[in-house]
């Protein structure tokens, strides 16, 4: 048996449909990386700046009129990426630009 992780299905998926991909904790600050990778969880106050990062590293592809594909472990919806606002929370259209947000409904997801 072979278990791969969200990160692996996510790029598969990308590379599969022939698209961009984005990892969501590849925009987290050093800082944040470095405490994940000690096992420190993070504060809503280290988590501050993710979300817009994200957002604009999404944007940016959308912008360009570039399919994505975004792999995120974000388990509370507040910090989840929008399409709409650029906020977090919840998923909408900018433009001629659609996110399509699919994940496991209810699960481990916190608001």
């Amino acid at each position: 048996m072979r278990i791969l992780c969200r990160r692996t299905v996510a790029a598969m998926l990308a590379d599969a449909l022939g698209c961009g991909f984005v990892e969501a904790d590849d925009h987290h600050s050093h800082t944040n990386k470095e405490k994940m990778s000690r096992g420190v969880p993070l504060t809503d106050e280290d988590r501050l700046p993710w979300p817009e990062s994200l957002r604009d590293a999404i944007r940016e592809r959308l912008d360009r009129s570039e399919d994505v594909a975004v792999s995120c472990s974000a388990l509370r919806l507040k910090y989840q990426p929008s399409g709409e606002t650029g906020t977090s929370g919840e998923t909408g259209t900018s433009g001629a630009s659609a996110v399509q947000a699919a994940g496991l409904s209810g699960y481990g997801a916190r608001a």
